[in-house]
């Protein structure tokens, strides 16, 4: 039996002290959630999300500062209700066991933030890291943030460092008329709206229908860095974009660190352009990318084009700023997927707000495929030898 060295025991007593703070931590918020038990909200009482009368389970929220969803593999569905404060959706650390927080009606926030993969100790202090997943199908989050708030945070303002935390925002409806909503409003100037990865592994995916609207005079949309907070936040940030359904508003959009991505895929519905508004003057400063900043392109199902067709990614009121172009895509670069090849500019006429624009231009389509040219070639020859007959 191998003797324990002084810094074994001091590594061992770290362990066990760290796990007695998370268990007090847990033991003061007061969470009553179990894992793996299932919340659906039933507003049978009120409207007041604190109330254990609304929810199917009889959850009971003790914490007075934020609306805490920390159980492992707990499964949130809420259909309504009034927050005046924060939600946190965050399990221990471990993907597998991240909890789901789903939103199908309509659920307004007057305070606070809604935060994905992330866990906070008493007086708003990062404790831990962790994961956590919202699925927003249908239904409207109406967002109030007041100064140095944000919207949606997506594994956002990570202290330990981007390996700890990471967060999921899954957006988008089946049909227009169920289509689901995030607006943010502001009466403030120092707020985000959606923030994703400043700090952590953050992910947003948007697809089918939805509208985004995001106000506020900083950044309203933000990848890959927390601009709220810290420059130094930086985290991987990637935001998914499919199809052509969405509306996507926003005042100012910041794309930087040097992990942070906007994947978007056009498919036969078209590509969803982001519409930024801000204007460049003070603290309103319309679309900011990095050098570090990158841009993936996906063809999808049904997606066909012809030579000079036009996708207009971001549409800007201001001419883009910082690098003003993606990292291995300036202007007049090429990208291709599926045998097309697109031209990217940055000098785009912007139709709504007469500024500028990213588009890609379609400038090589695929050539015809094999069997096809054979199986022409092979009627011609037939066509040729039944006439030769008559």
């Amino acid at each position: 039996m191998k003797t324990m060295t002084f810094y074994n025991r001091l590594n061992f007593v770290k362990s066990i002290t760290k796990f007695l703070l998370v268990a007090g931590l847990v033991s003061v918020m007061g969470y009553s959630l179990h894992a793996g038990t299932a919340y659906t909200w039933t507003g049978a009482t009120d409207n007041n999300f604190y109330n254990s009368g609304n929810w199917s389970a009889g959850w009971v929220n003790n914490y007075s500062q934020w609306d805490d969803i920390q159980s492992d593999n707990a499964n949130v569905t809420q259909t309504g209700g009034q927050i005046n404060s924060g939600i946190d959706v965050s399990g221990t650390g471990l993907a597998a066991n991240a909890p789901v927080l789903n939103i199908t009606g309509k659920v307004a926030t007057n305070a606070g933030w809604i935060g994905i993969g992330q866990i906070y100790g008493a007086g708003g202090s990062e404790f831990v890291a962790g994961n956590g997943i919202i699925n927003q199908t249908t239904g409207t989050i109406s967002s109030y943030a007041s100064s140095n708030q944000m919207g949606i945070s997506v594994a956002s303002f990570n202290h330990y460092g981007a390996a700890l935390s990471s967060g999921t925002y899954n957006f988008g409806g089946t049909s227009a008329a169920t289509a689901p909503a995030f607006i943010q409003t502001s009466g403030t100037a120092n707020i985000n709206g959606i923030q994703i990865g400043g700090g952590g592994n953050g992910v947003m995916n948007m697809t089918g229908y939805g509208t985004i609207q995001v106000g506020g005079a900083w950044w309203s949309l933000c990848i890959g860095e927390d601009r709220l907070w810290s420059t130094g936040h930086a985290g991987t940030g990637v935001l998914n974009i499919t199809g052509g359904n969405l509306s996507i508003q926003t005042s100012n959009m910041y794309i930087g660190g040097t992990n942070s991505t906007l994947h978007d895929t056009i498919d036969s519905t078209g590509i969803s352009t982001i519409y930024s508004s801000g204007t460049g003057g003070g603290t309103n400063y319309g679309v900011y990318i990095t050098s570090g900043a990158h841009f993936n392109l996906t063809l999808g199902t049904g997606f066909s084009a012809t030579v000079g067709q036009v996708f207009k990614i971001i549409d800007s009121a201001c001419p883009f700023s910082g690098a003003g172009y993606f990292s291995g895509l300036p202007e007049g670069g090429t990208i291709s997927d599926s045998g097309y090849t697109f031209t990217a500019s940055y000098l785009g006429t912007s139709i709504v707000f007469g500024g500028e624009a990213f588009a890609l231009t379609v400038t090589a389509v695929p050539e015809p495929q094999a069997w096809v040219m054979m199986f022409s070639g092979f009627a011609t020859l037939m066509g040729g030898r039944r006439m030769r007959r008559k």
